[in-house]
């Protein structure tokens, strides 16, 4: 991921980007997890932590890795690790979340 254009020199906005980018398309990690019959209309954050490890701005690509080890009985867990182009790791995530089937 990268911006489409510069952020600024504004650390509150780099910081937003950051929290924004935490959450962006969390979903595909539970809809991988599922399969086929996600119902992406029914899918609901019930809670997302993020770690900043480093304060880094960004304006380059960046690489989200998530992963969702489970989803069963309508939830499912996610983590998300947020890597520079240069591979310093930025920012963490844990999410649970609320999921079904269409």
């Amino acid at each position: 991921m990268r911006p489409r254009a510069p952020l600024g020199d504004d650390p509150r906005l780099q910081m937003a980007a950051l929290v924004f980018l935490a959450d962006f398309y969390s979903h595909w990690a539970f809809e991988r997890r599922v399969g086929h019959g996600f119902a992406v209309d029914r899918f609901r954050t019930l809670d997302l932590a993020l770690w900043v490890h480093r304060t880094v701005r960004w304006d380059d690509w960046w690489l989200m890795e998530t992963i969702s080890e489970v989803a069963q009985a309508g939830r499912g867990l996610s983590r998300r690790r947020i890597f520079t182009r240069k591979g310093l790791l930025v920012a963490s995530t844990a999410q649970q979340a609320r999921i079904a089937r269409s």
